[in-house]
C-alpha cells in the first residue's frame, strides 16, 4: 500500500455494535482496533496504531449511536455566505468601507487629514495643489474632526467658493476700463493723424 498526499486511503475495515441505550458493546472494552499503516512514501517502516474507543477508564464508549432517522440536529450557521466586493466608498470621517455581495460591510481604512499652523504659507502648484515651503510648520497628521483637523463628508462633492456677483461686477468693471482704454488710444491717434495732415 502507498499513501498518496491528498488522497483518502482505508488502512482497516470492521464493525461497531451498540446496545439499545445507544453505547457502545463491540468491540469490548480493552479491545482496541489494531490498524497497520505501511507503504509510505519516504520508505519509513510500517506504522502500528491501536484505535481505542473507550474512555481511559475503560467504561464508557465514547461514540454512540442511536436507533433513529438521522436529521439536521442545527439549521442555523453563526457566520455568513461568502461574498465578493460589490463597491468600495468612503463614508463620513473618512473611512473605507468595502460592501459585499452578502450584504456584509467591512471597513478597511481610515483616511488621514493633515493640519498645518501656518497655511498661508503654502504656495499654489497647479491642479489645485499646495507645496509646502521652508516657512511652512510641520504637519500634524491624524483623524478627520480630531484635534482641529478638518472633516471629510463621504459622497459629497465640494462646491465653488467663488463669489459669481462679485467676479460678474468685476468683470463688467474690467470690460468698462478696457472699452474707456481703447477709446484713449483711438482718440490720441485721431488727434496725432490730424496733426500730421496740418503740418502737410
Amino acid at each position: 500500500m502507498v499513501l498518496q498526499p491528498g488522497t483518502p486511503t482505508q488502512v482497516a475495515t470492521g464493525s461497531l455494535t451498540f446496545g439499545p441505550n445507544g453505547q457502545l458493546t463491540s468491540p469490548a472494552p480493552g479491545s482496541p482496533i489494531a490498524i497497520s499503516v505501511s507503504g509510505l512514501l519516504d520508505n519509513a517502516n510500517t506504522m502500528n496504531v491501536n484505535w481505542n474507543l473507550y474512555n481511559a477508564a475503560g467504561t464508557t464508549g465514547t461514540i454512540t449511536q442511536y436507533a433513529q432517522a438521522s436529521a439536521m440536529s442545527n439549521p442555523t450557521q453563526d457566520g455568513f455566505a461568502a461574498g465578493q466586493v460589490s463597491q468600495v466608498s468612503i463614508q463620513n470621517g473618512g473611512l473605507v468601507v468595502a460592501n459585499y455581495t452578502n450584504g456584509q460591510q467591512v471597513t478597511l481604512a481610515q483616511l488621514a487629514v493633515a493640519s498645518i499652523a501656518n497655511p498661508t504659507s503654502l504656495v499654489q502648484v497647479g491642479g489645485n495643489n499646495l507645496q509646502a515651503t521652508a516657512s511652512t510648520a510641520q504637519a500634524a497628521i491624524g483623524a478627520a474632526g480630531a484635534g482641529g483637523n478638518g472633516t471629510i463628508q463621504g459622497g459629497a462633492l465640494e462646491s465653488s467658493n467663488t463669489d459669481m456677483a462679485a467676479q460678474f461686477t468685476q468683470l463688467l468693471t474690467y470690460e468698462r476700463s478696457y472699452q474707456a482704454a481703447s477709446r484713449v488710444i483711438t482718440t490720441s491717434d485721431q488727434l496725432a493723424q490730424e496733426t500730421v495732415n496740418l503740418i502737410h
